[in-house]
C-alpha cells in the first residue's frame, strides 16, 4: 500500500474523530439536577460544611437552587454584624453591604466598643462648638452608605464602653453616648423602619456609672418628624442605663411614646435612680405622658415604681395583651405588692410572672409560704418555681416565678403569700 493511501486513511480517520467530538453533547447540568427541588434541598440539609460545600460545587444548578441552605450553615451569624466603629471594622463592613447575594441576610448591627479600647480607632470625629457631634462628617456618612445598602437591618443594640462614658467627656474621642447621636440621624437621614432599638450600658452583672452623657447626645432627633415616623414601627425596645436627671429620664419616655401601641416587648433598667426627686422618675413621666401601650411582654429592673395604684392603672393599658412580666428588684414608694399581685391575677392572656427581691417604703418583700407549699394546680401538677437562701435568722425567698395556666390562681396564691421581710426576721 502506498504511503499516500495511508496518509488519506490516517486524514480521513482524525476527520471522523473530530466530527465525533464535535458532534458530541455535554450534559448541561448534572444528573441530580432531574431530580425534585424538595429533594435536592432535603439531601443539602443532612449534609455537613464541606459535603455541602461539594455539593454545591456540583454544576452551577445546584449551586443556585441550595444557596438557601448553604445560607442557613454558613451566613445565620451575619444576621447581627458588630462594629467598634473603627476604620477597620467599618471598611469590613463596607465590603459585606456590597455584596448582593450576602447583605440582604443582615438584620442587626450592633455598636460594641466593651472589647477594644477606643471607638472609633483611626477615624476623626468632628464637633460642632455644642460638642455635639457632627453628623454631617465623613465618618458617620460612610455608616450611612453601609446602612442603605443593609437593606433589611432594622434592629440596633448600643453598648456602653466604661472608659468612655466619662459625664464630663473628652471632646477628642468617641464615647459610648455618641453612638446614640449617630444612629438617630442615620434612621431619621434614611427614614428606615425600625423594628428593635436596645440601649444596653448597664452590663448584666453590675450597677453604677451606667450614664448617659446627655450633652452628647442630640436631642432634636428624637423629635425629627422623619425619625418620629421610622420609630413608629418599633416592637421591642431596651432602657438599660441610669435615670438619675430628668433628661435622662425624658429621653427614656420619648422613645416609648414614639413607639407607643406598637411596642410589643419593653425591658427597662433604670438602676433605681435615687437621684430623681419625686414625681421625675420614668414611670411617673409615663402616668403624666398617659401612654397607652400594649404589651406582651415587659421587664422593669431596679426601678421605683411610685404607688400601686399608679403602677396598676399603667399596667391596665397591656390588660388584654400581656404575656410576660418580669418584676425585679423594683420598689414601691406607697401602697403594697399583694394588691398588684391581685390585680394581675386578672390579666386573662398572662401565662409567665417573675419577681426577684420586691420592696416597699417599709420593707423587702419575699414568699415563705411557697418553700412549704409550692403547688399551684394540684389537678395539673403545677408548681412555683423559686429560689431560697438561708440566713442565720431564717430562710428567705430570693426568686418567685410561674408560667402556665392556672395564671390566676398562682397570683392570687402569690398576693397571699407576700410577706415583709423585716417581720419575719424579727420574730425569728
Amino acid at each position: 500500500m502506498s504511503p499516500s493511501l495511508n496518509l488519506r486513511r490516517a486524514s480521513g480517520a482524525f476527520r471522523s474523530f473530530v466530527q465525533k467530538i464535535r458532534s458530541f453533547k455535554r450534559p448541561s447540568s448534572s444528573p441530580l439536577c432531574d431530580l425534585p427541588l424538595e429533594l435536592l434541598l432535603e439531601i443539602s440539609a443532612y449534609l455537613d460544611a464541606p459535603a455541602l460545600c461539594s455539593f454545591r460545587l456540583t454544576c452551577r444548578s445546584l449551586y443556585n437552587c441550595t444557596f438557601s441552605e448553604f445560607c442557613k450553615t454558613y451566613l445565620e451569624p451575619l444576621e447581627t454584624v458588630t462594629t467598634d466603629l473603627s476604620c477597620c471594622s467599618l471598611r469590613r463592613l463596607n465590603t459585606l453591604s456590597l455584596n448582593p447575594r450576602i447583605s440582604p441576610h443582615v438584620r442587626s448591627l450592633d455598636i460594641d466598643g466593651t472589647k477594644d479600647e477606643i471607638l472609633g480607632r483611626r477615624l476623626q470625629w468632628e464637633r460642632h462648638p455644642s460638642g455635639l457631634l457632627d453628623t454631617s462628617q465623613e465618618s458617620v456618612r460612610r455608616l450611612q452608605g453601609i446602612l442603605l445598602r443593609l437593606v433589611n437591618c432594622e434592629t440596633f443594640r448600643l453598648y456602653q464602653h466604661f472608659t468612655q462614658c466619662c459625664p464630663g467627656g473628652s471632646q477628642d474621642i468617641l464615647c459610648s453616648s455618641d453612638t446614640i447621636t449617630i444612629i438617630l440621624s442615620i434612621v431619621a437621614a434614611i427614614e428606615r423602619p425600625i423594628r428593635e432599638f436596645h440601649i444596653l450600658f448597664k452590663p448584666p452583672e453590675g450597677t453604677g456609672g451606667n450614664r448617659i452623657n446627655m450633652s452628647r447626645v442630640d436631642t432634636r432627633l428624637v423629635r425629627d418628624p422623619k425619625f418620629i415616623t421610622a420609630f413608629s414601627t418599633l416592637e421591642s425596645l431596651t432602657c438599660n442605663y441610669s435615670m438619675d436627671t430628668k433628661d435622662m429620664v425624658d429621653f427614656a419616655a420619648q422613645l416609648i411614646q414614639h413607639a407607643g401601641n406598637r411596642l410589643r416587648r419593653l425591658n427597662i433598667d433604670p438602676d433605681h435612680g435615687y437621684g430623681l426627686t419625686d414625681g421625675y422618675h420614668l414611670l411617673s413621666r409615663l402616668y403624666a405622658a398617659q401612654i397607652t401601650l400594649k404589651l406582651h411582654e415587659f421587664t422593669l429592673h431596679a426601678a421605683r415604681v411610685g404607688s400601686s395604684d399608679a403602677f396598676i392603672n399603667f399596667l391596665s393599658s397591656c390588660k388584654q395583651s400581656l404575656t410576660k412580666l418580669s418584676l425585679d428588684r423594683d420598689h414601691l414608694d406607697s401602697g403594697n405588692w399583694a394588691s398588684v399581685l391581685r390585680a394581675l391575677s386578672r390579666f386573662p392572656s398572662l401565662i409567665e410572672i417573675h419577681t426577684y427581691l420586691l420592696s416597699d417604703p417599709e420593707s423587702k418583700i419575699h414568699f415563705p409560704a411557697v418553700i412549704q407549699d409550692p403547688v399551684v394546680d394540684p389537678v395539673l401538677g403545677t408548681k412555683f418555681s423559686y429560689t431560697a437562701k438561708n440566713l442565720r435568722m431564717g430562710q428567705i425567698t430570693l426568686m418567685v416565678a410561674y408560667s402556665g395556666r392556672s395564671m390566676d390562681v398562682a397570683l392570687q396564691k402569690l398576693a397571699d403569700y407576700a410577706t415583709p421581710w423585716k417581720l419575719t426576721v424579727s420574730g425569728t
